[in-house]
Order: structure tokens, then C-alpha cells, then sequence
């Protein structure tokens, strides 16, 4: 860098320090750290390793720009080019519009497949806005409660090493109080408008988009991150790191009792909708002020439920987000306070047709309500009881009391659900040559089927369609006969309204590094990690809790996060007559399962995957996204499982995920119907080799993690793909071969009925296959690949490129079994390496 703009960038005071016996310069580091000098200097003083800022030529990003961070996108970008769906072919996003693309650029320079990027960049980005405004809303209301000197943490046991991640990552700051926080959301802020402009102006390449979506992604994840902080530091929300860490096998409890089932008859019921928290927090302070907690209800679906759990146990968590309309149809509510949320459904119309009363809190309106924020309370409460809909209220502490005493004044409601004669009366209108529904429907139901068999079955027969149906009204819409369908389906729900119970644990928050370390003991007798992801809506309401059982049955370590933690409580093992939550324990250990919390909780995913970069090599993660992002994409992030009805979120949330290292997995329907997937092609060498970091040696490897985004269509599919994916390119144990290689094997001729085309390629010595099946496969290796075995042992092994190597030749050539440290580009080699690339022409 120019000594001038290292002057007019570096305080001299702060540009040097010293790490031991080493002096280092922060202008070599970084290219600007005004703001963020101390948080830096503290960061290295730390929590770096003296001997690995010698070996390497480590650069920081401190509020990075998209474009800062290309250097793993591109690897990711190069390994697995988009595929685009849906294809768009006209652009109108401009006043030069129309431009029809297929017949050459645009006016403004823009081709057909960049067009295809920045249309994708553009769902990730609506993904954000929610969640974004909801965080800026938390924010700014405990700024004004606690100030901005309050501190934060994510727990008694994190310190600099492990605090928040998802933020230093990104900025490089050291966050300790809400000061901290304001910056870093305004960041972020500053950020989206930047990547929501390109997504309606870019005209850059396909990799300028993408590397944008995956900054999208990114940001979101920091934005989540913010508000976790906020909510436990703040709110109240527990923690495990604030607990013994010998405690955590069995906390939290599992002592959540949801479901529609679970709750009491006679009693008032206050629900409450969308991402905001505040209402309930407000409520609930009130309810425990007048010693009314055990005379009323409080529910909620989907994420606000699950934060509700983190600092109250009462609360009834009665499904997902996604099927919130179906629960309001069903009128189990007499007052729903309301936000906005991951999902578009039509609150007002719908609590209208059960006399629910409606407060909607966010600050932008809602079907032309007028803003009676500052009305008394009193009035609002008597408008309400006295027979208004609803009223648009945005002060969070005004809300609580009057949702309570609404609840408590209202006399009572009819019941607007189709009897049982009724409901066979309507189906008689449906047609035996239609099934318009059916071609309609997301999750491919057999609506009309199930209709029909109505006529005489009456709800039993709808039972089905109804587990798999998430209220999305499609049927409806192209319903000939104009038949009521959801009206059925609700009447149908009401129906098993008292088996509707489950048990579940509240979330516990972020994972301490102490917890990672701990666990490292454990993980050389599992398959890995799972993280499990859902919306809810998938066709089979039991699919997520079934994945979550098998993964967890077979010893691996499973988080979940979000509305998925609902889904996976509903999955009762008959045999060992419990809930999932009940069945297995909950520490960070394998053969366990832990849900995190609500959708901002997604964001310890990361964290959880990004800290083995600091506990097992030593790299701190402040401002260090390329170098903490190689290392967790090669070593140690698992595959994510996305399932059933995705929102726009979940987009970004899927894109902020690969780009720090997983692979992921979505569907069954509702994957097939994203923008944009990341596919790789196990059959062409040229993708996959690594660099040996110390020589700077290109060596090939498996295709290990051959996909980054990829969709499937059933439960099992889904299972068989997450074991083929947890084979990693370079895993250098055979003991963790043994352990990935073994279910995918199993699982796949199980489902598939044969092995997978690519088994032979993760086989670097006998002591990697599995132990049953050894003698059978080294016949193959030896009969169908050519490779010299003889009794259970491997002489020679054939290399992809035909030749026949002995075991210690393939070892040097194919792979990372000498126990060395590898790289995905030659651009994180280390000083010593990349001298020697330079000397061979290699410009680096």
C-alpha cells in the first residue's frame, strides 16, 4: 500500500505491536482498520499463534465489501457453477426495458445467464428484509430501555475467542456492548442497500452476482447474530453458555408441552404471530405482575413461539410458521397479536372469520388499519371487546396489557367450522374428471381424490392432505366448483385437535468453544455432525423429526434450529414410548440432539461450524472470513438439510451457510421450486485437488462434497445424499473414512439397491471400508477397479488417472494422508509456498 494512504489510514500510535518476539504491522494486514484498531490489536494479542503469522500471509477484511471476499467464492463458483431455474428471459427492470435477452445483451450490457444471477441475488435479498427490520426494531427499543453502554455477550462462557462470530467475522469488532452492535447493524444495513440496488442495476458477470447472493447470506447471518445478542444480554433469554458445562446433557429440560392438544379449555388464549417477540415479552411482564400467569394461554407459532420458550415455559408452541394460517382458520384464538414475519398470509381476513381480534404491531401498516398508537388504552380495549376487528397499535409496551385484558373482557365466539354432514355435502360438488387441485398444489396432495373419498368417509378422509397441507389456498383459486377446500382441511384438523401434543426442549443459544473442544473426544466414534434446517409444510409433517431420529440413532451430533426444532418434536418413537426431545439428551456430543432457538438462532449454525478453525488450527476469526471459510468448507462444516416449504429467507440463509463451508440439502417439493442450484460433477478430475500449504504442491483428491446446494424428493433420498456429501475431499483419518463411508454404502444400496458409483474413489487404505462389508468390497476394488488387493489388505490401489500405485505412492499422490495441512486455492499457501509457486511462474 502507498505510504499516504497508510498515513491517512493508520494511526501511527496504533499501525505496530508486538506478538511475542514478532513486530507486526497492521497496514501489512489490512488495507483500512480506522475504528476498528483496537479491536484488532486486541484480537491478535489474544487470540493469534505467534508461529502461524510467520508461516502466513494472513489478510483482513474489517467490514468487508462483497467484493473483499472472492477469494473462497471463487473456489466455491469455480467447483460448482450455477444452475439456474425458471428461466427469465425478458428484463424489464429498467425504463430502456424491455430487453428480450435470449436474442442477445440488453441495452444496458446484460446477458441472459448474469440476468439469471442478479434475479437470484434479488430473492436473497428480499429473504433479509424482515428479519433485518425486526433486528433494527430490537435494537433501537434497547437502546432507549438499557442505553448504549449496556453490555453484551453471548454467555458466561465465551470469551474472545468464540464472541460473536457471525459479527467479527464479517467487521473484525470485538463486540461487548449495544454501542457495538448499532455499528455492526448498520453495516449490515449498509450493505443490503447496496446488494438490493445491484439486484436491480448490476450488470456485472455471473460470479459478481453470486458472490453478492452469497454476501447476502452472509450479512443475514450477522444480523442474526445481532439480534441473538440482543435478546439474551437484554431479555432474558437463556443460555447454555451460562451454565456448567457438565449440566448440559440434560438442559434444557424438556418441559415445553405444544401442540394444539395442550391447550386448556376455558381458559383465554392470546396468540401471538411473526418474528416480533416484544408483544409477548410485554404480556407476559404483565400476566406475572397480576398474578394471572396460570388463568391464560399464551401460543405462537413458528419463531416468535421458540423465543417465547428461551424465557417462558408455559407458552404453547402450536406448529410452524408456514401453516399459521391454518391455526387461525381453526379459531383456537381470541386475541393474535401480529408482525411481520418469514411469511405472506391474510391475517386480518382470516381472524375476521372466526371473530379473533387482531393488534398488529410493526411499524408499516396493514389492510389500511389507522394508526390508533396513540389512542388510550382503555378506548383500544373497549373498540375491541366492543366488537372492532382490530387495531394497529406499534408500541410494544402498550400492547401487552391490552391483549391481556381484550382476552379476558371477550364473552365468547361461535363456531364457524363445517360440520361433518356439511363437509360430505361439499364434496359431493367435487368433479371425478378434474384434480385442477391437485396439479395446483406445492406439495403435489391428493386433494381431490381425498375430497371425493369424503363423501362418505367424511373427515377421516381428509386427515391426509391435511397433515401435508400448509394453507398456501392455490386449490381454491382454480377450484372450478368453487368448493370451500381449506374450509374442509380445517374441519379436518379440528378433528385430531386433541392428539395434537408434543414435548419439546426450549432453545439453548450458542455453542462456547469449550463445548466444541469437548466434543472433538467423542466425534472419532460418529458419522459427524447434522444440522437440520425447516419452515414446516413439507407433505409429511413427520419428515423432519424421522431425519432427525435417524442421524441422531446413528451417533451423530445434530443441531436444528427454527421452526424444524417444531417439526422434530412432533416424532414419537412408540417402541421407546417418547418424543424425539425426550429421547436422546442435548449436550454438543455425538448420539444428541440440541435445538439452538428461533430463526435468528440459525446463526449459530455457523458459528458452531466456523470455531473449529480456531479450536483445532488456531486461526482467529476477527475480520479472517477467507482463511476461517477454507478451513470449515474442507474440514469440518457438515451438510445442512433444508426441508419442506422454503421461504424467501431460508434462501439467504442457505447462501450465507455455503459460503462459510456446508453443503446443502433441500426439498422435497418445495426445493425444486428455488431460483438457483450449486452442482457438481464427480467425474471431472479437474475439480478436485487441494494445495499442500508448506510446498505448495497441487495434489488430487476425491470428489468429496460433490454438490454445495442440491434438491431432492424424499426423506430418504435426502439421507442417502447427506451421507454421500459428508465424505470429505483430504479427510486424512481413516477412522472418519470408516465412519462417513459406512452409512452412505449402507443407505445407499438400502434405497437404491446397488453401491454408489463413487464409493471407490474415498478408499485410501483397507482400514476405511466398512468392517462388515470389507471382504465383498475389496473383491470389487480388485474384480471391477483394478486396484491389487490380496486376503483383507490393499498392495496396490489405482489412481484415478489408471495408474497402479503402491499404498504409499497413492498416499503421496491422491488424498492427505501424510498429515499435512492443505488449502483449496494456492492463495492461502503459505509464505514459503507461494515463493515457491512464484518461482515456477505462478503469479501470486
Amino acid at each position: 500500500m502507498e505510504e499516504k494512504l497508510i498515513k491517512k489510514r493508520f494511526d501511527p500510535e496504533k499501525r505496530f505491536m508486538e506478538l511475542g518476539k514478532t513486530k507486526i504491522d497492521l497496514a501489512r494486514l489490512c488495507r483500512d482498520a480506522r475504528g476498528v484498531e483496537d479491536d484488532l490489536r486486541q484480537a491478535i494479542k489474544e487470540d493469534w499463534g505467534e508461529a502461524r503469522y510467520n508461516d502466513w500471509d494472513t489478510r483482513l477484511y474489517p467490514f468487508a465489501e462483497a467484493s473483499d471476499l472472492v477469494v473462497q467464492d471463487d473456489v466455491l463458483l469455480n467447483n460448482y457453477p450455477p444452475l439456474y431455474t425458471d428461466i427469465q428471459t425478458v428484463c424489464s427492470d429498467c425504463d430502456n426495458g424491455p430487453c428480450d435477452l435470449e436474442n442477445g445483451k440488453g441495452l444496458c450490457g446484460l446477458d441472459l445467464d448474469p440476468f439469471q444471477a442478479r434475479l437470484s441475488l434479488r430473492v436473497a435479498c428480499r429473504g433479509c428484509q424482515s428479519q433485518f427490520m425486526d433486528t433494527r426494531d430490537l435494537l433501537d427499543y434497547a437502546i432507549k430501555e438499557f442505553g448504549l453502554d449496556k453490555e453484551v455477550s453471548l454467555g458466561a462462557r465465551h470469551d474472545i475467542s468464540d464472541q460473536a462470530l457471525s459479527i467479527a467475522i464479517l467487521t473484525g469488532q470485538y463486540v461487548r456492548n449495544l454501542s457495538h452492535l448499532e455499528r455492526a447493524l448498520a453495516y449490515a444495513e449498509a450493505q443490503l442497500n447496496k446488494l438490493f440496488l445491484a439486484s436491480h442495476q448490476g450488470t456485472g458477470s455471473v460470479f459478481d452476482f453470486e458472490n453478492m447472493t452469497f454476501h447476502c447470506g452472509s450479512v443475514l447471518l450477522l444480523v442474526q447474530g445481532v439480534s441473538e445478542l440482543v435478546k439474551g444480554s437484554c431479555f432474558g433469554f437463556q443460555r447454555g453458555a451460562d451454565r456448567d458445562k457438565l449440566e448440559m446433557d440434560h438442559w434444557p429440560p424438556p418441559n415445553i408441552s405444544g401442540g394444539l392438544g395442550n391447550i386448556e379449555k376455558g381458559k383465554p388464549v392470546i396468540a401471538f404471530v411473526g418474528d416480533n417477540f416484544l408483544p409477548a415479552w410485554s404480556a407476559i411482564n404483565h400476566l406475572k405482575d397480576k398474578g394471572l400467569t396460570e388463568r391464560f394461554e399464551i401460543c405462537a407459532p413458528g419463531p416468535v413461539g421458540l423465543d417465547i420458550a428461551r424465557f417462558y415455559d408455559r407458552v404453547r408452541i402450536v406448529g410452524t410458521m408456514v401453516n399459521a394460517g391454518k391455526w387461525i382458520r381453526l379459531g383456537f384464538a381470541d386475541v393474535i397479536v401480529a408482525s411481520t414475519g418469514c411469511s405472506h398470509l391474510d391475517i386480518l381476513g382470516e381472524a375476521k372469520r372466526v371473530e379473533s381480534k387482531v393488534i398488529w404491531v410493526s411499524p408499516q401498516g396493514l389492510g389500511g388499519l389507522p394508526d390508533r398508537t396513540d389512542s388510550p388504552g382503555e378506548e383500544l380495549i373497549d373498540d375491541l371487546i366492543g366488537g372492532l376487528d382490530a387495531v394497529w397499535v406499534r408500541d410494544v409496551d402498550k400492547v401487552g396489557e391490552i391483549a391481556v385484558r381484550v382476552a379476558q373482557g371477550l364473552k365468547g365466539r361461535g363456531n364457524y367450522l363445517l360440520s361433518e354432514e356439511k363437509v360430505k355435502e361439499e364434496a359431493k360438488r367435487c368433479r371425478e374428471d378434474c384434480d385442477l387441485c391437485f396439479n395446483a398444489c406445492p406439495n403435489s396432495l391428493l386433494i381431490g381424490q381425498a375430497v371425493r373419498k369424503a363423501r362418505e368417509e367424511g373427515l377421516s378422509a381428509l386427515t391426509p392432505i391435511e397433515k401435508g397441507c400448509y394453507f398456501c389456498g392455490k386449490c381454491e383459486q382454480q377450484c372450478p366448483e368453487k368448493i370451500p377446500i381449506r374450509d374442509l382441511i380445517v374441519a379436518a384438523l379440528k378433528k385430531r385437535v386433541p392428539d395434537d401434543k408434543f414435548i419439546m426442549r426450549s432453545g439453548r443459544g450458542s455453542v462456547p468453544e469449550d463445548e466444541i473442544a469437548r466434543s472433538a473426544f467423542t466425534l472419532m466414534n460418529s458419522p459427524g455432525f447434522c444440522w437440520i434446517l425447516s419452515c414446516g409444510g413439507s407433505k409429511d409433517m413427520e419428515d423432519v423429526g424421522w431425519l432427525a431420529n435417524e442421524f441422531t440413532g446413528k451417533g451423530c451430533l445434530s443441531l436444528i434450529a427454527g421452526c424444524g426444532a417444531v417439526e422434530a418434536a412432533r416424532y414419537f418413537d412408540r417402541e421407546a414410548g417418547k418424543f424425539l426431545f425426550e429421547k436422546f439428551t442435548c449436550e454438543y456430543a455425538v448420539k444428541n440432539i440440541s435445538s439452538l432457538g428461533g430463526c435468528t438462532a440459525m446463526t449459530f449454525l455457523q458459528e458452531a461450524s466456523a470455531h473449529w478453525a480456531r479450536t483445532g488450527v488456531h486461526i482467529s476469526h476477527y475480520a479472517n472470513w477467507t482463511e476461517v471459510a477454507d478451513i470449515t468448507h474442507r474440514l469440518m462444516a457438515p451438510p445442512v438439510i433444508i426441508w419442506g416449504r422454503c421461504p424467501e429467507r431460508m434462501y439467504a440463509v442457505a447462501a450465507g451457510l455455503i459460503r462459510i463451508g456446508h453443503q446443502v440439502i433441500v426439498g422435497p417439493n418445495a426445493g425444486f421450486a428455488w431460483k438457483r442450484y450449486l452442482v457438481g460433477n464427480h467425474f471431472d478430475r479437474s475439480k478436485w485437488y487441494v494445495w499442500d500449504t508448506a510446498s505448495g504442491r497441487k495434489v488430487e483428491t476425491e470428489p468429496g462434497q460433490e454438490h454445495i446446494l442440491i434438491p431432492v424428493e424424499t426423506k430418504e433420498e435426502a439421507l442417502t445424499v447427506y451421507w454421500g456429501l459428508l465424505q470429505k475431499p483430504g479427510a486424512s483419518v481413516s477412522i472418519m473414512r470408516l465412519l462417513s463411508l459406512t452409512p452412505y454404502i449402507a443407505c445407499y444400496e438400502k434405497y437404491f439397491g446397488d453401491l454408489p458409483d463413487d464409493w471407490q474413489w474415498f478408499v485410501t487404505t483397507a482400514s476405511d471400508l466398512p468392517v462388515r462389508q470389507k471382504v465383498r468390497l475389496l473383491k470389487e476394488l480388485k474384480e471391477k477397479w483394478g486396484w491389487d488387493t490380496e486376503g483383507v489388505t490393499i498392495k496396490k490401489a489405482r489412481h484415478r488417472d489408471g495408474r497402479l500405485l503402491t499404498t504409499d505412492e497413492f498416499a503421496h499422490e491422491y488424498s492427505t494422508h501424510e498429515a499435512r495441512f492443505f488449502a483449496k486455492t494456492p492463495k492461502l499457501v503459505t509464505k514459503k509456498a507461494k515463493e515457491n509457486l512464484r518461482k515456477e511462474g505462478m503469479k501470486i
